[in-house]
């Protein structure tokens, strides 16, 4: 199995892995703004729509081409932001990376 970065946040937090985490959830748990939440997700789906050559297939390998066959749908790939940032995803936190603007205001 493939360790996700929603994987670690329920291993990290000890909670339910058959339960979902709607965005508020995921706020209260991890006590991040909820407006900094929504902000990351957004900048997800925005991505998965404007790049979607960027976005993963279901068994997250990255694929050439720009077929929709098993890719991640916009909200899969927003929450999987949210996981990543939730979860301090160098990639994506680190000066210079995509979300440290709103990193460094938590």
């Amino acid at each position: 199995m493939i360790l996700t970065f929603r994987n670690k946040f329920i291993k990290k937090y000890k909670l339910d892995e058959d339960k979902t985490y709607n965005l508020k959830a995921i706020s209260d748990i991890t006590k991040i703004p909820y407006n900094i939440i929504l902000q990351i997700y957004k900048r997800g789906y925005a991505a998965a729509k404007t790049n979607p050559e960027s976005v993963r297939t279901k068994d997250f390998k990255k694929i050439n081409n720009t077929s929709k066959t098993n890719r991640l749908s916009s909200e899969q790939w927003g929450y999987g932001r949210v996981f990543g940032f939730v979860m301090k995803n160098p990639k994506q936190v680190l000066k210079d990376k995509p979300d440290y603007d709103l990193f460094k205001l938590i």
